[in-house]
């Protein structure tokens, strides 16, 4: 059944559960509403692929490529958008940020996120990258604490 304010949630409470599923709860649907007559909120998450689905495991994040509007508007020619941190993940750890892009990690250039999940899928747990990453036209670096992929 649906959580909803009666059920002793302040709307606030709803609302940033709902936002928290919809950034991490792939394939989620998400309904607020009751009786007839009152407003009705509804979204839906698209699944990962598993490109996405290994970063967000491995580093904390959800990633996407660039769009030549974001090239244009953050300074970046290639690399990866960083659109969504996992609360206490290894890249919210290191200090990344949403809008940030990773242009590189360790010695390797990223530009797809194909080429990201081939660095990360042979990862081990506790292994530490140093990430080069974009933020306000500024190349910058930190070091992640990466987490081991989950074994298929």
């Amino acid at each position: 059944p649906p959580v909803t304010a009666e059920d002793g949630y302040r709307s606030v409470e709803l609302v940033e559960a709902c936002v928290e599923l919809l950034r991490f709860g792939e394939g989620q649907e998400i309904v607020l509403g009751g009786e007839a007559g009152r407003e009705v909120l509804m979204a839906r998450r698209p699944p990962l692929s598993d490109a996405q689905r290994l970063a967000r495991t491995v580093m904390g994040a959800e990633l996407r490529a660039l769009t030549a509007s974001d090239q244009q508007r953050l300074g970046a020619r290639e690399g990866l958008l960083i659109t969504a941190l996992m609360r206490g993940g290894p890249a919210q750890q290191a200090g990344l940020r949403e809008g940030d892009v990773i242009v590189q990690v360790g010695r390797y250039r990223v530009d797809t996120l194909d080429h990201l999940a081939v660095l990360l899928s042979r990862v081990e747990e506790g292994a530490q990258a140093d990430v080069y990453v974009v933020r306000q036209n500024q190349l910058g670096r930190t070091r992640l604490t990466l987490r081991a992929p989950i074994a298929s």
